[in-house]
C-alpha cells in the first residue's frame, strides 16, 4: 500500500482539469490503495466530481472497473439527491416566508444549482440558512412548527449552541431526507469569545444579496462576492481545509459564472485579517483549475517566497481523514503549545469546558444546578474515544505528517498571532 501522501497527490490530480496525472503511478496502485481512495472520495463527497473529471479530462487512466462503476452510480444518485434537496430548500423557504422571517441561503445551495455545470457535481451535506441574529430563535421555532424536527444526536440547548457555534442544533426535514442548519453567524465562529459583531452583520450584506428562481419560488442568496469570502473563511479558517477539495471547484465555478466586486472583496478580506487565507485558497485553485479571473489589487502575501511550499502542504491537507480530523487538529494545537504550563492549561480547558459548552452538547440550561451531572458524560467521551484516537494520531506516520503540515500552514496563515479557534 502506498503512502497517504502519494494517494492524495494522485487523487487531487485526477480531480483537476489541468494537471497531468502520473499514469504509471495510477497503474501501480493495488486493491488496498483503491479501497483507501474510495474511502477518501466518499468522506469528502467527491465521487460525482471525480466521475465527471475522469470522463472529461483523464479518460486514458487505468481505473479499476468496479471503482468506475461506483463513481457512475454515485453520480446518478447525486442527480436524484440534488432534485430532492431542491424540494426541501423550497419547503423551508415557504415556512420562513410565511413567518415573515428574511433569510439568505448559504454555500452549496447556491453553488450546486447556479454555478456548477450540473447540480449533481456539488453534493450538499446540509441546507444552510443565515438568519439575522435578532430573529434566529423565531426562525428555529417557525421551522419546528412547520414540521421540522430536532435531531437526536444534537439535544443541545439552542441558545447555548448559538453562543458557541455559528448555527443552532441541526434540524431534520419533515421527510427525514435533509438536515437544515440555521446560522446566526457567517464569519465569526464563536460569539462568546469574540463578543464583537459578525463581519457580515452590517445591513449591507442583506442589501447586496441576490435572488434566483428555483422552480416556482424566488429564493434569496448571499451576493457572489460575500459568498466567495464566506467559502474561503469557512474552508481555511474554520476548517483548516479538512472539508475537502470541493472548495477549489466551488471557487473555480463561482468565478466562472458570477461577477465579483474585487475592490469590495479585498477590502472585506483585509478587514477580517483573511488576506493570507484568500491568497492561499486562490493559489490552490489555480494549481488545480488553471488561471482564474482574479483581480489581485497588490495583495502583499502574493510575494511571499514560501507560498508555493504552503500551497503544496495545504493541498494535501484537503484530503485528510474526515473522521479523525478533530483529533489531528487537537494534536497539532497541543504540540504547538510552547511551554508545559500552556499545554496543561489547554488540556484543562478540554477536561473542564464551560457550562455553556456542556449545555450546548447535552441540552440542560447553562444556569441549571443539574448541569454538573453532564460533565461525566463529557469525560467518558474524552476517555473512550478522544484519547485513544489522539494516541493513534501520534503513532501513525501518515497522521504525524498531517499534523506537521497543519502546523506549517497554520503558522504561515497566522504568523505570530493566535488563530481564533472554531468550537463545534
Amino acid at each position: 500500500m502506498r503512502s497517504a501522501a502519494l494517494r492524495h497527490t494522485l487523487l487531487l490530480d485526477m480531480l483537476s482539469s489541468i494537471r497531468v496525472v502520473d499514469t504509471a503511478a495510477v497503474a501501480e496502485l493495488d486493491a488496498s490503495d483503491w479501497v483507501a481512495i474510495k474511502a477518501t472520495v466518499k468522506s469528502h463527497r467527491l465521487a460525482p466530481l471525480l466521475h465527471w473529471q475522469l470522463q472529461h479530462h483523464h479518460a486514458d487512466l487505468a481505473i479499476p472497473p468496479d471503482f468506475k462503476a461506483y463513481l457512475e452510480a454515485s453520480y446518478k444518485q447525486s442527480t436524484l439527491r440534488a432534485l430532492e434537496l431542491q424540494r426541501e430548500l423550497t419547503l423551508v423557504h415557504r415556512i420562513l416566508e410565511q413567518a415573515g422571517i428574511p433569510y439568505l441561503a448559504l454555500k452549496g445551495s447556491f453553488l450546486a444549482y447556479h454555478s456548477y455545470p450540473k447540480a449533481a457535481l456539488r453534493p450538499l451535506r446540509d441546507l444552510d440558512l443565515l438568519i439575522h441574529k435578532s430573529r434566529v430563535l423565531d426562525a428555529y421555532q417557525a421551522a419546528l412548527d412547520g414540521g421540522l424536527k430536532r435531531v437526536a444526536e444534537y439535544p443541545g440547548d439552542p441558545l447555548s449552541f448559538m453562543k458557541l457555534s455559528q448555527h443552532l442544533p441541526p434540524l431534520r426535514s419533515a421527510s427525514e431526507r435533509a438536515n437544515v442548519e440555521i446560522h446566526a453567524q457567517l464569519l465569526n465562529p464563536n460569539m462568546i469569545v469574540l463578543d464583537q459583531p459578525d463581519a457580515l452583520e452590517e445591513t449591507l450584506l442583506w442589501e447586496r444579496s441576490i435572488t434566483r428562481t428555483m422552480g416556482t419560488e424566488t429564493l434569496r442568496f448571499l451576493s457572489p462576492t460575500d459568498l466567495l469570502l464566506h467559502l474561503i473563511v469557512h474552508a481555511v479558517d474554520h476548517h483548516q481545509f479538512d472539508n475537502g477539495p470541493l472548495i477549489l471547484s466551488d471557487i473555480a465555478w463561482l468565478l466562472q459564472s458570477e461577477p465579483i466586486d474585487w475592490p469590495g472583496f479585498w477590502k472585506s478580506a483585509a478587514a477580517g485579517d483573511w488576506l493570507k487565507s484568500c491568497v492561499l485558497a486562490f493559489k490552490m485553485t489555480e494549481r488545480y483549475w488553471g488561471p482564474q479571473p482574479i483581480q489581485w489589487h497588490e495583495v502583499a502575501p502574493l510575494n511571499d517566497p514560501s507560498l508555493p511550499a504552503i500551497v503544496e502542504a495545504a493541498s494535501l491537507l484537503m484530503l485528510r481523514d474526515y473522521e479523525s480530523r478533530g483529533d489531528t487538529r487537537l494534536t497539532q494545537m497541543l504540540t504547538d503549545k510552547a511551554s508545559l504550563s500552556e499545554r496543561l492549561r489547554f488540556i484543562a480547558q478540554k477536561i473542564f469546558p464551560s457550562r455553556v459548552s456542556i449545555s450546548a452538547l447535552y441540552g440542560k440550561k447553562a444556569d441549571s444546578p443539574f448541569i454538573y451531572l453532564d460533565y461525566p458524560r463529557k469525560w467518558w467521551s474524552l476517555l473512550s474515544s478522544r484519547l485513544p484516537n489522539m494516541l493513534n494520531v501520534q503513532s501513525s506516520p501518515d497522521s504525524q505528517a498531517e499534523t506537521t503540515r497543519l502546523s506549517q500552514v497554520q503558522h504561515w496563515i497566522h504568523g505570530n498571532h493566535k488563530p481564533h479557534h472554531h468550537h463545534h
